[in-house]
């Protein structure tokens, strides 16, 4: 970086200026900057390398302004774009630093440097036509560097100009050395004659690597492209210059399943070119890896499709395995999964009694999957009675290798019970799942494990607070267990308990000179912070919930930032294949279940947001039309004295959690952010925008959608979130699905909101005035009213539960249930509760008790104990008296 409008002395001085701040010497780097300054003040490229080492010593808005400043002075300087550009880049605003690089491009078209940084921040923004031109214009600049070929092929790959990408690697492969097959060629015998260097034989072996990854790398795109058989030629011709032998191979399956199942060639042909090559290849492989589930189900492909059957038929193709690799796991629980009736007691016998004899408390996380077939659980259910019977005697008639005499081990009593409890629990039968884990406490009291089950029991049964009182029975038994405690802290948190729960989490979040909310944000701890702002949310407490949810929101800003220093790496390491993985793992990083559930619990906290700002501006209005008296202008006065201690107080508490320097030790209780809300419902949908995208197909998300779309009066919204969960739950009636009966309360809800909104379809534009028309008539089954599509619904659905809890929800909100007072006297009716003999779900019921609290109904208390005989563990069918006194104990308990 040199500039050309400076004597040759003062230039020496400007070109250390970059030294030292690369070497982070920067208060030398500020000396030199100044002592130039000082006899050429207006001197712009200087004072844009000044802003630049003072933004590295986090001075930001001075930095701005002295790269502004030179910005002025020398408008046309390259060095001050790319300076103003790469202060933006340090604050993460990409977008800002591409254009000042572009600007800056202007000037010096041909800047390696400012194309190289450009690149990098155009694959950030995921701008792939100007990450296109960029790097054609890299490879056109230098074609002697090996990055600008391999980041042009990327980029067009990533662009989808497969065809472009595949002659960019042509091109530079063309210039890789041909190493030879044969291990004693004539180079390397000439190299050991040398005597080559440690270091030159390191180079020569990651050369080898580089050259095996670029090859993979053009396989991959050959594959994705649809080209199998190319890519298995290519695969062959290349065979002794790719090291990585495992990939090789794995490829090479891949590529030959795909080939037999498009039958883009005739089973003659592929016979001819590749016969038994299919078995043999994934055959390979197993021999590495016999519990590798992967190539079992390719093994399982090919064996279907040359016998032509269905992919619930593979016993024979698994059987056949499991001959060759008779100690493979994996295979006789795939065996399992399609194994039927006698074949299933048998082998599931025989699977699961070594788990049961050594202890093996991840027996049912395995198993799990088989619950799905209901005649697979009373397969199960009968083993394993049969099994604890016979551990209870002592009877030697089960096979086991493991022990000399045949003798069943006592611990297999104990984890038959514990399996046991987890198979009643995952039935739904909390008595007998109950039972059977006391049995398993009063075999072995010291058994951690079995506490957390315990605890997990009556979680899954809505007790919470005896599922946290287990659950602290077994942390007490191992205090070092991390594990242990989080899960108190999670019960602890979903009881609301937030005081006892940061007690529990400062145990193993000691960092001196750190507050315990800033480690455990530096420690990027998810679910923690997701239970408290919910936690914090249920309670009211909406500032500390939104400053929790955006710290979350924050981690994954911060996940995706760290991919921009793999964009330079893995194209120096030639890393190809797991970079263009990253890339799009990265591009789906919103999709993930921590921040969709985030997303969903800003949404929720925006529209509470706007809803207690609506209520507090009909407030301000009804006291502005009344006629204050003095003496309530005095009241108002002291109000107003009040309001402002209560700001003052609120003040000096944020000042004094001000004296940290990380984001949760600045406004650590989130009022600032909080009030920085101005458009709650614009921001909620920001975030509605995100869920569509990647959660789409959640019901919940569509009514999130609705719900703000209404709050924002917008019709066409409207429409399109309840179409969507109109198919998402087309299939739902026949399975008396909550969704279903939520489905009809929503589309009540938009009828009502269609009822006073009618004018806003005036305003669409002509073009879908006619297919908005269409489908709100369809939607209202024919166009009816709300009070019409209500007592439709009414006539259909009176007898469920279900539906009955959900509609009297919307009334209350609507605040016309007592318009509909029927809805309200079928829901204190004893005989509704017990229709069709179906026993509603639990959370329906915990809603009905809730809502009849909520409108302070006295016949609450006694569904609470009809409730009870249902589901005699879940807390919301306990007496509020009890609830506290329960929660009492619990506290003076937890404190010893």
């Amino acid at each position: 970086m040199v500039s050309s409008s400076l004597p040759s002395k003062e230039n020496s001085v400007f070109k250390n200026i970059l030294k030292y701040y690369e070497t982070k010497q920067y208060k030398k780097a500020l000396k030199s900057a100044d002592s130039i300054l000082k006899k050429f003040p207006n001197h712009g490229e200087t004072l844009a390398l000044k802003g630049l080492v003072v933004a590295a010593l986090n001075r930001k808005q001075e930095a701005y302004d002295l790269v502004r400043q030179g910005l002025k002075n020398d408008l046309k300087s390259h060095i001050c774009w790319h300076v103003y550009g790469l202060l933006y880049r340090g604050d993460q605003d990409y977008k800002e630093a591409a254009k000042a690089y572009l600007q800056a491009l202007k000037f010096d078209p041909e800047n390696i440097q400012i194309l190289r940084d450009l690149a990098l921040l155009q694959i950030q923004t995921r701008d792939y036509d100007g990450l296109l031109v960029t790097r054609r214009k890299l490879v056109t600049i230098k074609p002697g560097i090996k990055n600008h070929w391999l980041g042009f092929a990327v980029a067009c790959h990533l662009k989808g100009e497969m065809d472009i990408a595949l002659k960019v690697l042509e091109s530079f492969e063309s210039t890789l050395g041909k190493s030879s097959d044969a291990p004693n060629s004539a180079a390397s015998e000439k190299k050991k004659e040398k005597g080559a260097s440690q270091e030159a034989k390191v180079a020569e072996l990651e050369e080898k690597y580089e050259t095996s990854e670029t090859l993979l790398y053009h396989a991959m795109i050959l594959q994705e492209m649809g080209s199998w058989q190319t890519a298995l030629t290519y695969l062959e011709e290349n065979k002794g210059r790719i090291v990585d032998s495992l990939s090789y191979l794995e490829f090479r399956a891949n590529l030959l399943v795909q080939l037999l199942c498009s039958q883009s060639i005739s089973s003659e042909e592929l016979d001819r070119l590749y016969a038994g090559e299919p078995e043999t290849c994934i055959l390979q492989l197993l021999d590495m890896n016999p519990d590798n589930v992967e190539y079992i189900q390719l093994y399982e492909t090919v064996y279907r499709f040359r016998k032509n059957i269905h992919s619930s038929n593979c016993l024979e193709a698994l059987n056949e395995l499991e001959q060759r690799y008779p100690y493979s796991s994996s295979l006789k629980r795939l065996i399992l999964q399609v194994a039927t009736e006698d074949e299933f007691f048998r082998r599931f016998k025989s699977y699961v009694c070594p788990f049961l004899y050594r202890g093996v408390p991840s027996l049912m996380t395995d198993c799990k999957s088989l619950y799905l077939d209901n005649s697979k659980v009373d397969i199960i259910e009968r083993v394993l009675s049969e099994f604890y019977e016979k551990s209870l005697n002592k009877e030697t008639t089960m096979d086991q290798n493991s022990t000399e005499d045949g003798d069943i081990p006592p611990d297999a009593t104990l984890w038959c019970l514990y399996f046991m409890a987890q198979h009643f629990d995952m039935k739904g039968d909390t008595e007998q799942a109950l039972s059977c884990i006391r049995r398993a406490i009063d075999h072995t009291p010291t058994l951690v494990e079995a506490y957390s089950l315990q605890s997990k029991i009556f979680k899954h049964a809505g007790g919470m607070l005896q599922s946290l009182a287990s659950a602290n029975e077994a942390r007490k038994l191992d205090l070092a267990d991390r594990y242990l405690n989080c899960q108190c802290i999670k019960l602890a948190l979903r009881l609301d308990m937030i005081s006892l729960a940061e007690t529990w989490m400062s145990l193993f979040t000691k960092e001196e000179g750190v507050k315990e909310s800033q480690n455990i944000y530096d420690l990027q701890v998810i679910w923690y912070e997701l239970e408290c702002a919910e936690s914090h949310f249920r309670l009211g407490e909406l500032p500390q919930a939104l400053k929790k949810w955006k710290a979350v929101e924050r981690h994954f800003q911060d996940i995706y930032e760290d991919q921009f220093d793999f964009h330079s790496y893995c194209l120096r390491k030639t890393t190809l294949r797991a970079y263009v993985r990253v890339l799009r793992l990265e591009d789906k990083l919103l999709g993930q279940k921590y921040y969709i559930r985030t997303a969903k619990g800003l949404v929720k906290l925006f529209l509470k947001m706007s809803e207690l700002q609506q209520r507090k501006s009909e407030e301000n209005v009804t006291l502005e039309n009344l006629s204050l008296s003095p003496k309530n202008n005095s009241n108002s006065d002291k109000n107003n004295k009040s309001h402002k201690d209560m700001n003052n107080n609120r003040t000096n508490s944020q000042s004094s959690g001000v004296g940290g320097s990380g984001w949760m030790e600045v406004d650590p209780n989130g009022e600032s952010l909080y009030e920085s809300i101005q458009d709650p419902l614009g921001e909620a949908s920001k975030y509605i925008h995100t869920l569509e995208r990647y959660a789409g197909e959640d019901i919940q998300v569509q009514i999130l959608a609705l719900d703000v779309a209404m709050k924002r009066e917008k019709l066409v919204l409207s429409l399109k979130a309840i179409v969507r969960m109109s198919r998402l739950v087309v299939h739902k009636e026949e399975n008396n699905s909550e969704d279903f009966y939520l489905f009809l309360v929503k589309k009540l809800q938009f009828a009502h909101f269609l009822g006073q909104h009618s004018h806003n379809m005036e305003q669409l534009p002509l073009s879908i005035t006619s297919y908005v028309k269409e489908e709100c008539h369809r939607i209202c089954e024919g166009g009816k009213t709300f009070e019409s599509l209500l007592m439709h619904y009414w006539d259909l659905y009176r007898d469920t539960l279900a539906f009955l809890v959900y509609l009297a929800e919307l009334l209350e909100q609507l605040d016309i249930l007592s318009k509909y007072s029927f809805v309200l006297e079928s829901l204190v009716n004893r005989k509704q509760m017990t229709s069709n003999n179906i026993i509603p779900q639990r959370k329906i019921c915990e809603r009905h008790v809730l809502l009849l609290e909520r409108l302070g109904i006295s016949f609450v208390e006694e569904l609470r104990s009809f409730y009870r005989n249902w589901y005699p563990y879940s807390d919301c069918f306990q007496s509020p008296q009890e609830i506290q006194s329960t929660k009492h104990m619990l506290l003076e308990e937890l404190k010893k």
